[in-house]
This record gives C-alpha cells, structure tokens and sequence, in this order.
C-alpha cells in the first residue's frame, strides 16, 4: 500500500495525515494554528509531529512516497515558496526548503484550495469530469481550479482566487487590502456570520442563539448558528441564507467564465450544509447564464474540512 503524508496549513488549524490512494486516512493530527506566526517556529513544531505520527503509525519517512503540503496564500508551487499569507503573515517562506532539510523524500507544494480541489477531482469524483472548481471555506475563501484535468496556475501561479472577488466595491476591509472582497462576508475569520446574528439579536430580535450561547456573544460561532438554524430559528435562518447568496454571486461569476461541470464546497463553513448550499444554488441560478448555470452540478464535499489535507497527499500521489 503506498502512503504520503499530507499537510494542511490553514488559519485556525493545522492538519496531517497519512494517506493512501483511495483517500482513505490511516493517521490524522490536528494541531491549533495562533496566526500571525513564525513560520520557521511552525516547522520545527510540524517536523516534531510528522516524527511522533509516523512512530505511531509504525512506519518511518522511507514508507512514504512523499510529502505534500498546503497552505492558504499565495505559492509558488514550483519552487515552493509562500510568497504571501494574509491570514498567517508569512512573506516568501521557503517551506520546501526547510522540509527537505529533515526529509530526504518529494516534497511537493501547493495553495490549499488547489489541493482540496484535486482531492475533489482525484477522490470524490474519481477523475470522470474535465472541469471542477472547488471553494474552501474556512477561516477565509480560498478556490481551486481543475481545468481540462489538470490544476489550472495561471500565469503567476495565484488563479483561484474566488475569495477576493469583489462583490461589494467599497465595501468592508479585507486582509487582501481591497474592499468588498466575498471572503470578507463568509470567512470565519472576519466574523460577518456571527457580528450579524449578534447585531440583530442586541436590537431586540429573538432567537434560541441566545440560548445556545447562554447570552455569551465570545463563545458565538458559525456552528453553533448552524445548530439554530436546524432548529428553525429564523434568525439563523435568514443570516445563513444571507452569506451564502454573497458567495452565490461570486460563483455566478465563475460559471459564466469557466462553465465548470461541477462546484464542490469545503471546509468548516461547508458544514452548514442545505443552509449554505441551497442560497448559493438559488443565486447562481438566478445571476448566471442559463444554459451553465443549469448545467453546473453545486455539492458539499462528503470530506468536508479533511478535503485539504487529503488532497495534500493527492499531490504526491497523483502527480499532476
């Protein structure tokens, strides 16, 4: 059985994984990521674990077939390097570099939307489209594109980057520095969801979230307004619906210019499931070219927010 390991730099959260070829996951760790960070203090602290997880596993780094890693950003994925994380506030990090100076074994990098996106195509889908976009949705927006069976780069290798089109020109700050960007009204990390349930609620509107969080606005999350939501809170309800018809319109975009036959979405967000899923579905259909928008199938990955790290070790294993 050939195994890769798999990183997943994110925001919040940092993920590896031992992972085979049908996307099956022997090993997971998740550690807490506190960003902005060093980088070179994460490494040393990754290195440490990828040692503890392969020791668990009873394997050593010579039963792998390599390493891939993701990270949110903009990366040179030829030369390894994170030239850009908002979200972390790392500049032109050679992570390949310090990788291979403890691994002699493929080191392979990537954006984490690419590699969810070709976990999507390799694993969900099992290779029988030609065109799939995916989004990640997490801590903030992140898109990968699979075109023509191949991940689409672009010319500086940052194509993708369906979380910082602008569908509010002037509208709220983003990480980015541009204003109005989709990730700004969806993106855990700007906190759009919960500053909205919680505004409508300090105004005098009622709803179980103030149950849920015993009148606690700092424990307010997305989940736990998923939660209400199921329980028919119309607050809840409505905030949902709201975000996910803004991320609805930066997608009518993307089909209209891409005409994919599939858009997969992933990541923490994703868990909000039909909440999330059907606006986005109500949207597209109602902004973008009919004869796409019909064509265009919109799910939520089975893997949800393990789609990063899965498609990390699908860089190793289904080289690209």
């Amino acid at each position: 059985m050939k195994y890769a390991l798999g990183i997943d730099i994110g925001g919040t959260e940092i993920k590896i994984a031992l992972i085979n070829r049908s996307g099956v996951i022997k090993e997971l760790r998740r550690v807490p990521h506190n960003t902005p960070s060093d980088a070179k203090t994460v490494i040393d602290g990754l290195v440490n674990l990828i040692i503890s997880l392969l020791k668990s596993a009873g394997m050593s780094i010579r039963d792998l077939e390599g390493i891939g890693v993701a990270s949110a950003g903009d990366i040179d994925y030829k030369k390894g390097i994170v030239r850009f994380t908002p979200n972390f506030g790392w500049r032109n990090v050679p992570i390949k570099k310090y990788f291979n100076r403890y691994f002699k074994i493929p080191i392979v990098t990537d954006n984490d939307a690419n590699a969810a996106s070709w976990a999507a195509y390799c694993i969900e889908f099992k290779q029988k489209i030609d065109n799939l976009i995916c989004v990640a949705l997490g801590t903030g927006v992140g898109g990968g594109l699979i075109l023509n069976r191949k991940i689409f780069h672009g010319a500086t290798g940052t194509a993708g980057e369906i979380g910082h089109i602008v569908i509010h020109p002037g509208g709220e700050k983003c990480n980015c520095g541009n204003y109005g960007c989709v990730e700004v009204y969806i993106g855990a990390k700007y906190g759009y969801i919960v500053n909205t349930a919680k505004k409508e609620i300090l105004s005098g509107r009622k709803s179980i979230i103030t149950e849920l969080i015993n009148n606690d606005f700092s424990i307010l999350t997305p989940k736990i307004i998923t939660m209400a939501a199921k329980q028919n809170d119309s607050l809840a309800i409505e905030v949902l619906k709201k975000a996910g018809s803004e991320l609805g319109i930066a997608l009518a975009n993307v089909v209209n210019l891409l005409n994919p036959e599939a858009i997969v979405l992933a990541g923490g967000i994703s868990k909000s499931g039909k909440y999330i899923l059907d606006p986005v579905k109500e949207t597209i259909k109602k902004c973008a070219f009919k004869t796409p928008a019909e064509k265009v199938k919109v799910v939520i990955s089975k893997l949800q927010d393990k789609l990063g790290v899965i498609g990390a070790g699908c860089l190793i294993l289904y080289p690209y």
